[in-house]
């Protein structure tokens, strides 16, 4: 129990230092943050199938700020919604997907 309390500890720690080193700025809520910003494959298929219309990107951030569906966030000085949120595995982060508002 207490080493899964240690490496849930430590994938947040990794995670935190990765998006400080690799990240982009996204602001949600009117907070700054830092984050892994892509596109993936999924996500690139699921445009090409139209299920979105618009720039979609796939979002990975620490346990800072909690994003919603349907959410605003800015990044770029860009207006995104977001679409999509599933929190990690070990629960030391969120992934999400953000389509740009119209």
């Amino acid at each position: 129990m207490i080493m899964d309390i240690d490496y849930q500890n430590s994938l947040a720690s990794l995670l935190e230092d990765e998006c400080e080193i690799f990240g982009e700025i996204i602001t949600i809520n009117g907070i700054e943050i830092k984050a892994l910003v892509s596109t993936s494959a999924t996500t690139k298929s699921m445009q090409i199938a139209g299920y979105y219309k618009r720039k979609t990107l796939d979002i990975v951030t620490p346990k800072i700020v909690k994003p919603e569906i349907n959410q605003i966030v800015v990044y770029n000085f860009d207006a995104y919604y977001v679409k999509m949120v599933e929190e990690l595995q070990y629960g030391h982060g969120y992934r999400f997907t953000m389509e740009l508002v119209k």
